[in-house]
């Protein structure tokens, strides 16, 4: 921004001395168009509040714009027609200018980071065993209930109804109902209820629950 303050100051010293836009723009190697806006501009803080409007107007399509980067799309005008069909209301310059840093390598549009597990990906991760989990299956999963406690109290409720069932714990049944309960996993809950021994002929008829994997965990936000 202190470059455009300087702009601002040599272009109104040389307007005040009667040297024409053209001319201004041949001596400071400015666009004509640039001079025009340094020229009618009253302050240098004009210049630059709205240079900031223009360079921030494109935020809000700049996940997009990396998108079809990393898809090999680079034509700005492209670009520019599609954002501006998605909502994008300023004008073709402002994208250009956004993917200049990455035409001259002064930066870099992200990489398309991996693909977000399926549900049901994470389903079969919670429902198998850890000791027959793969390694990788295993950390992709101990990430996601770091980032997402439901998923994590989901899998220790599912796990724990793992051994019971297949260590013949019945005697531990009414326990983990309670705790399912209590917890504010609402389908977890609602299969609990649904083991109550009134509601149930024996605690070994109990069949697997369907896990409700929250929707948000595989999600890369």
């Amino acid at each position: 921004m202190t470059r455009l303050r300087e702009q601002h100051a040599a272009t109104h010293a040389l307007w005040e001395q009667g040297m024409s836009k053209a001319a201004i723009g041949r001596k400071l190697g400015l666009h004509q168009a640039t001079v025009r806006k340094l020229v009618n501009a009253r302050s240098a803080d004009d210049v630059v509040a709205k240079s900031l409007q223009r360079a921030h107007i494109v935020d809000p399509y700049v996940d997009y714009l990396h998108r079809r980067w990393n898809e090999g799309g680079r034509n700005a005008a492209q670009l520019y027609r599609e954002i501006q069909d998605l909502g994008y209301p300023g004008g073709e310059l402002a994208v250009q200018r956004h993917l200049r840093r990455y035409r001259t390598g002064r930066g870099h549009a992200p990489a398309v980071g991996p693909k977000p597990p399926s549900v049901r990906e994470v389903t079969s991760w919670i429902m198998t065993h850890p000791e027959h989990l793969r390694d990788e299956h295993a950390n992709n999963l101990h990430r996601l209930r770091e980032r997402d406690p439901e998923l994590d109290r989901l899998t220790l409720h599912v796990r724990k109804f793992a051994v019971m069932m297949t260590a013949r714990h019945g005697d531990r049944l009414e326990d983990w109902i309670a705790g399912a309960e209590q917890d504010t996993l609402a389908p977890l809950a609602s299969f609990a209820r649904n083991l109550h021994p009134t509601s149930m002929p024996s605690a070994t008829a109990c069949p697997c629950p369907t896990v409700p994997v929250p929707s948000r965990a595989t999600s890369t936000g």
